[in-house]
């Protein structure tokens, strides 16, 4: 097979994709956007207008998350910052991601981060399942997440506790 033909078949396969999109996204319109009511419409654009302000209002968190498109095109010049990979390639690789955002400096920001990153893991997650059942020793089976037990603590210094005891329990009732 010529990498042309490959090439077609892919191109095929993302134009059938791009198509079932527009469809679905066609049919949502008219059967389902069209026949709302006024308020109700106005309502979720509101609710989608003050969501995306949340990353507008603050320069920073605009540069963090709404990176240019030529940021994912092109490779950035030293020094400037890269746009964060797909979670999936994260969590294949092995990387860590911790999300840092000060609550009180904007608690609905940091609300919404923390939920779209827990949704974007669960998706990540999710997508791996067909992979692994296709190929159950590949790399893809081994654990993302590790839950420490009660015989690996969380930090190597900790020193297990007994539980604590209340004078009474031990004592007993005499009866007389």
């Amino acid at each position: 097979m010529t990498s042309r033909s490959r090439f077609a078949r892919a191109s095929a396969a993302i134009c059938a994709d791009r198509r079932h999109r527009l469809e679905a996204i066609q049919r949502w319109f008219y059967n389902t956007w069209t026949r709302l009511d006024l308020k109700v419409k106005a309502s979720i654009v509101e609710g989608v207008v003050v969501f995306l302000s949340l990353f507008d209002e603050n320069p920073a968190v605009y540069r963090a998350f709404c990176p240019p498109r030529d940021a994912y095109i092109h490779p950035p010049k030293p020094g400037e910052p890269r746009p964060l990979p797909p979670l999936e390639d994260l969590l294949e690789t092995g990387h860590v991601l911790g999300l840092n955002f000060p609550v009180a400096t904007n608690p609905a920001l940091a609300r919404g981060l923390g939920v779209m990153l827990k949704l974007d893991f669960q998706r990540a997650v999710l997508q791996r399942i067909p992979k692994i059942a296709a190929n159950p020793n590949g790399r893809l089976a081994r654990h993302l997440v590790r839950r420490p037990t009660s015989t690996t603590p969380l930090r190597p210094s900790a020193k297990p506790t007994r539980p604590a005891t209340n004078a009474r329990s031990r004592s007993r009732v005499r009866r007389g």
